[in-house]
């Protein structure tokens, strides 16, 4: 990085900081922390601790209630949930400012499609699937996306089908089939969406059309995706579509904020790092290794080939620590990806079982090909069986699915079983004192994936890598 972009890039992050502690200094978490006295970066790491969601459940049971001035000036009346369903999880508060904010980002997308123009895309229909929203006698309260669409401005309503302001509020079920039942009558030219919604919507659209995509939407030119990582599905996205060939971009983002977009390039995304986020990060050597006593480093001092936890200060979030590890490529502009989730473990009978040790056990087995998706699933079927981990593995292409379901699954739990004890003592402990029973393997086609998804809260747009029974 030269030193000009350098400097740039400093200045233009320490403005987001200045305006995000102007603004909180009128709260009440703002004054606890002296955010009036902070005029550096120095001061403020010295002032504002790291915190993570329990450390502002508090604050959001008081602003759930009205209060004013907690987090973010004013009353917040929206709150995004990050995981589980809204009963339960993570409830993020969604100031108007946090609003603005995360339409500034979306601008931006529309934006930088624009400059690579297709014709296509004005005229048609702009499809949309977007989250849900409940409504409460004090607040809203739901997935990000349908926050976003609640409030969308009416230039991007425009072309946007459906009208987000009408369906947020309807039971999913309706809703996706009111869009079903429509889009396989229009000329859609874009769609948006999460992408395991929008290969549920290709299937469900070729089965009640009887025409391939590419026959029902030859105009289609543009996906636009979200909410789950579109490396995983860019292949069956894209064999589901014959002979066409629209562009696909994707966004980073999440509850706690809209981070990063580009067009597909295997995850590799542009930080956007003007409209209210200050960034920094903790290095981490790799998924595997722990962090010793990490310096926590803002955006100008990233460097590449390090894996970093991201932590955001963004409108009423204060030093958040998130859940994603992220790396940096050489770049004349902050370019990243995610390359996994921090705490991806289960130890639930003491077997310290991470995401990333999983990982390396199929890929050190021949038979055994890379999966779509992994999931593994503490299971406990009755009180006379040891618990075991089941080992859910997605296939997209059918030849893998079919090669496995002809192979010893019995033969290929054991090589995993094997692996796993070789490389994590915890988990060879377990098994060998009787602990913890041989895992199992179960392979499921991508269908039969998107089936069991369409079954979630629609709260939840993607299944945690561990699951509970």
């Amino acid at each position: 990085m030269s030193f000009f972009y350098y400097m740039k890039l400093k200045s233009i992050a320490l403005r987001q900081l200045h305006y995000l502690l102007r603004k909180g200094n009128q709260t009440h978490y703002g004054r606890y922390h002296h955010f009036s006295a902070i005029q550096t970066y120095e001061d403020f790491i010295a002032y504002a601790p790291l915190i993570e969601y329990k450390d502002i459940e508090p604050y959001i049971d008081q602003i759930k209630l009205k209060a004013k001035h907690v987090l973010w000036p004013g009353i917040t009346d929206k709150f995004a949930v990050s995981s589980g369903t809204t009963g339960s999880g993570k409830h993020l508060p969604i100031s108007h400012d946090r609003v603005k904010a995360d339409l500034s980002f979306m601008r931006s997308v529309v934006m930088n499609i624009l400059r690579k123009p297709d014709l296509r895309l004005f005229g048609g229909t702009h499809l949309s699937i977007v989250g849900s929203l409940e409504r409460t006698k004090d607040y809203d309260i739901g997935e990000i996306s349908a926050i976003l669409a609640a409030t969308s401005p009416k230039w991007i309503r425009f072309l946007q089908y459906p009208d987000p302001h009408s369906m947020i509020y309807e039971p999913w079920i309706n809703r996706f089939e009111t869009i079903i039942q429509t889009a396989i009558q229009r000329d859609i030219r874009v769609i948006s969406g999460v992408p395991s919604w929008i290969y549920v919507l290709f299937k469900e659209a070729v089965k009640r059309s009887g025409k391939r995509i590419d026959q029902l939407w030859p105009n289609l030119c543009l996906i636009v995706t979200g909410g789950v990582a579109l490396t995983s599905y860019i292949e069956v996205l894209n064999s589901c579509l014959g002979d066409l060939k629209p562009a696909f971009y994707e966004n980073y983002g999440a509850s706690e904020g809209y981070y990063a977009h580009g067009w597909f390039d295997h995850g590799w995304l542009s930080l956007k790092y003007d409209h209210g986020i200050f960034y920094e990060f903790i290095p981490k050597e790799d998924p595997n290794g722990s962090f010793q006593q990490p310096p926590i480093l803002p955006l100008w001092e990233v460097k590449t080939d390090t894996f970093y936890q991201l932590v955001v200060t963004h409108l009423g979030l204060w030093r958040y620590k998130t859940n994603d590890l992220v790396e940096f490529k050489s770049s004349p502009y902050p370019t990243l990806r995610v390359v996994g989730r921090v705490n991806e473990m289960t130890d639930t009978h003491g077997e310290a079982l991470s995401a990333s040790e999983a990982s390396l056990a199929i890929d050190a087995i021949p038979e055994l090909p890379r999966p779509t998706h992994l999931h593994i699933k503490s299971s406990w079927h009755s009180s006379d069986e040891l618990p075991f981990h089941e080992w859910i593995l997605v296939y997209s292409e059918s030849d893998q699915w079919i090669h496995l379901k002809d192979q010893n699954l019995q033969e290929l739990s054991d090589k995993v079983d094997e692996f796993i004890s070789h490389t994590n003592r915890h988990y060879a402990v377990r098994r060998q004192t009787g602990v913890l029973a041989a895992p199992k393997l179960t392979i499921y086609r991508l269908e039969e994936y998107a089936s069991l998804l369409h079954a979630l809260p629609k709260a939840q747009s993607k299944l945690p890598f561990f699951l509970k029974d």
